[in-house]
Parts: C-alpha cells; sequence; structure tokens
C-alpha cells in the first residue's frame, strides 16, 4: 500500500510519528467539528520511499526506490524512535533514462524478526541499455546492515523493460516460516503460463538462510511448471 501512496507524491517524502493526547479546549475545524485525540509530527525525511516496515520494537526500516542526489541509487535507511536515521544498504546506481520502475521496490521483515532479525527485499539490478535482459533479485540483510545474501533472482528472459515490478510479504504458520513475492508480468506477457517466472505470486520456504519451494505449492509437481508459483494471472 505504502508504495503506490508514495509514488503519488513528487520527489521526497517523509515518515511521520503518530503520538496521542489528551484533546484540546478548542475544537479545530468547522462549528460542531470533533478534535482529534493525536498530533502529528515530522520524524524523518527519505527521498522516493517504496515500502515501511516497523520492527516491535519501535525501529522502522524504509525502503528507497532510488535517490536523484546520490547517483539514481536504492537504499535502506533505519529509522530510530527518535528520529535519527543510518543507512543500512545502498545499491547500485542507475541511468535515469532507463529506470522504469526497477529499484528497490519491496521490502519484508522476517515474519519471527525478534528472533531473526533479518529483512528481505526484492530489487532490480540497473540496465545500462535496453539491450540487457532485464532480471530481479530477492536480497537479504540484517537489521545492523550486516550479512548481505542475494537468496533467488529471476529473468523475464529477452524483455529489457521493468514495469509492474513487485514486492514481498512474510508470515508464520504452523511453526515454518514463508516468504510471498509478488512478481508483475514486466509487459512481457506470459502471465497464466506456469513455466514463465512473471505475473506470479511466488511462495517460499525461508529455511535458515535460504528461500525453498515448499512441496505443498500447487504446481510444485507439475511438469516444467515454476516450483515456486502460488497464484497465477496477475499485471
Amino acid at each position: 500500500m505504502f508504495r503506490w501512496l508514495f509514488r503519488c507524491l513528487s520527489f521526497s517524502a517523509a515518515l511521520w510519528l503518530l503520538t496521542f493526547r489528551p484533546a484540546p479546549v478548542e475544537p479545530i475545524g468547522p462549528p460542531g467539528a470533533q478534535s482529534p485525540a493525536y498530533s502529528i509530527e515530522l520524524l524523518a525525511s527519505l527521498p522516493w520511499p517504496a515500502e515501511i516496515q516497523c520492527a516491535p520494537d519501535s525501529r522502522c526500516f524504509v525502503a528507497t526506490v532510488h535517490d536523484p542526489a546520490d547517483e539514481e541509487r536504492s537504499a535502506i535507511w533505519l529509522i530510530q524512535p527518535d528520529g535519527s536515521q543510518q543507512r543500512l544498504y545502498r545499491g547500485p546506481s542507475y541511468d535515469p533514462t532507463l529506470l522504469g520502475e526497477k529499484g528497490l521496490t519491496g521490502l519484508a521483515l522476517h515474519p519471527r524478526f525478534a528472533q531473526d532479525d533479518r529483512l528481505f527485499f526484492y530489487w532490480n539490478p540497473p540496465n545500462h541499455s535496453r539491450s540487457e535482459p532485464t532480471y530481479s533479485v530477492i536480497s537479504s540483510i540484517r537489521s545492523d546492515g550486516s550479512d548481505y545474501r542475494e537468496l533467488w533472482n529471476f529473468t523475464t528472459g529477452s524483455f529489457t523493460d521493468a514495469h509492474v515490478a513487485g514486492g514481498l510479504v512474510t508470515y508464520s504458520e504452523n511453526g515454518h516460516d514463508y516468504l510471498f513475492v509478488a512478481i508483475g508480468e514486466y509487459g512481457a506477457g506470459g502471465s497464466q503460463d506456469v513455466t514463465k517466472t512473471q505475473g506470479k505470486i511466488h511462495r517460499f520456504e525461508i529455511i535458515t538462510d535460504t528461500l525453498q519451494a515448499p512441496s505443498d505449492n500447487p504446481f510444485y509437481n507439475t511438469p516444467n511448471a515454476v516450483q515456486s508459483i502460488w497464484a497465477v494471472g496477475f499485471r
């Protein structure tokens, strides 16, 4: 939800802190309107945020798609409860004329973040020309920025653009940890074709430092199908 909300803004956006306080004596607004029982203050400001994930300890992690002031690089930022911020990950630079919807477009915390503080993120390596195939990567880092790992990648083959890229969500069920990966069809079609990766939702089990397709995925035993597919037919 945050991804498209923030893209409606111009070149920067802010992370806002919601604090509750007693309602003022004098109502604010039209006659008869009730005053809100909260106030909003500016906590931090970052360029081109794609997604915000907040941990149980009140730290917030922000994925920024690209930064025009830093060679169009994507990044992951840590925002502390006091508003201080630290860049945990600095991605590759992009040619803005070839950027499209590339960059870092998805971020998710491990579903048991208090025990395993990994962040999972979805990004597109830059194309330096229209002749290079587009591909996407799922990576992870620790909440202090250490232990970078590439866990999974895919390419749409000869397609060289990046539109409707994708995002992530995690959950736990029956003692297992899972990662859902939504991948757009990149304008390449094939969203109903289970031998193709794009235009699908993929489901992985998080096992130690790897992502593995669970055997109960619906197309796991379908000949030539991509085993990680969970649902098909998405733009």
